[in-house]
């Protein structure tokens, strides 16, 4: 995946002179209730001003200090992550990842250590058949770790989210999905008070 890809050439475009991400997968599936996977990431990105806003090294999630442990500089990381799900019964399913990312600055001294994972249960059929409940309870990229002389500025607590949602079958084209996140210690800083967040999806099959 190259960043800017109208633009091939040049000191921002393409694959090879821009920000890019290479990705490996392997996934096994030791029983028809058990998958297994373990995903790899090589990424660098570039860290101009122009990045402002765009540059993260979590793909937009997590806290900023996670995102851009080295505000707009250049950086590389490398990613691992597993991941497992397991059909415990027809009517029980649980899922989960966790991963862990080296970032390392480009264009000076300095490391950053990431980390995530998350639980799922899911609950087919759960009242009514064809509906699905779930629960998910996890934390969202944070850094756990930092070197090379780089301050550390950020993520002193951590961040749990929690979600609960029901997902409502209408008929075979229509489904409805209302829930609620709550996130505790939001931004991994333990002055933020817990947001609760309700929502409610809606989606359409054609």
């Amino acid at each position: 995946l190259a960043d800017r890809p109208n633009t091939p050439t040049g000191s921002v475009g393409g694959f090879f002179v821009g920000s890019y991400s290479a990705l490996a997968q392997l996934e096994l599936q030791p029983t028809k209730r058990l998958g297994i996977g373990i995903t790899y990431v090589h990424a660098f990105q570039e860290g101009t001003a122009a990045d402002n806003g765009i540059l993260s090294l979590t793909g937009g999630t997590g806290s900023a200090y996670a995102r851009r442990p080295f505000g707009n500089n250049p950086m590389n990381s490398d990613s691992i992550g597993a991941e497992v799900n397991f059909k415990v019964a027809p009517w029980m399913n649980i899922s989960g990842w966790a991963a862990y990312t080296k970032a390392n600055r480009e264009n000076g001294r300095g490391s950053a250590e990431v980390l995530n994972w998350a639980a799922v249960f899911a609950f087919p059929d759960l009242i009514i058949p064809g509906n699905l409940g779930a629960i998910v309870f996890g934390q969202p990229p944070r850094v756990i770790g930092v070197g090379d002389g780089l301050v550390r500025t950020g993520d002193f607590a951590t961040t749990y989210h929690i979600e609960a949602f029901y997902k409502i079958k209408v008929n075979g084209n229509i489904s409805i999905t209302p829930g609620v996140i709550v996130l505790i210690d939001p931004e991994n800083n333990a002055r933020n008070g817990t947001e609760f967040i309700p929502v409610i999806r809606t989606t359409f099959k054609f």
